[in-house]
């Protein structure tokens, strides 16, 4: 019976020590898996603010080449209006129109037109002041005579600005041909 009591004793003493070993064990377990779990959180915070600039960057940077070639398309409309242009570099677009408009009467917005596309001023395409467009050049490559397949080529260049207190930019290149080489309107 004394080894009995003896053994219970011994038992009890040792799941004494073993609950005041594990005193105050909880608390930095939990403390510890709470910082896990707020840097887990703020790295997908992070993660996700991230992906959100990164979505809208692209965006605008989509609508600045939307504009660009919205100004590429009214320029060429422009040449394609005026024909003799598209011979003639920038440069000499003013002389060209001047001649034009001595031989054909035109209808008078052709001219604030044309002093935008060859001063470089920025146009809008939409009246909230967030899209706009110029043209940066156009130089024109006269047909090579000594071969019969060539024809004359213009490069133009214009760039495009969307949400431009952003300062996205866009630039477009375009080669050119045209298809009239006549003098006349």
């Amino acid at each position: 019976m004394k080894q009995t009591l003896l053994r219970l004793y011994l038992q009890l003493l040792q799941g004494r020590s073993w609950n005041q070993q594990r005193r105050g064990f909880v608390l930095p377990l939990v403390i510890g898996l709470g910082l896990i779990m707020t840097v887990a959180g703020l790295t997908m915070v992070i993660r996700s603010s991230d992906n959100n600039i990164s979505s809208i960057s692209q965006q605008q940077t989509a609508q600045a080449l939307a504009v660009a070639e919205t100004g590429v398309t009214r320029t060429t409309g422009f040449i394609n209006l005026i024909r003799p242009l598209a011979d003639q570099d920038i440069d000499n677009w003013q002389q060209t129109f001047d001649e034009v408009v001595a031989a054909c009467k035109q209808d008078g917005d052709e001219e604030a037109l044309l002093n935008d596309y060859v001063n470089g001023n920025w146009m809008e395409l939409i009246n909230n002041n967030q899209h706009r467009f110029r043209v940066l050049d156009y130089q024109y490559t006269a047909f090579n005579p000594d071969n019969i397949n060539s024809s004359g080529v213009g490069v133009l260049r214009v760039e495009g600005q969307a949400n431009f207190s952003l300062d996205r930019k866009w630039e477009l290149w375009l080669n050119y041909q045209p298809t009239c080489h006549c003098s006349k309107c």
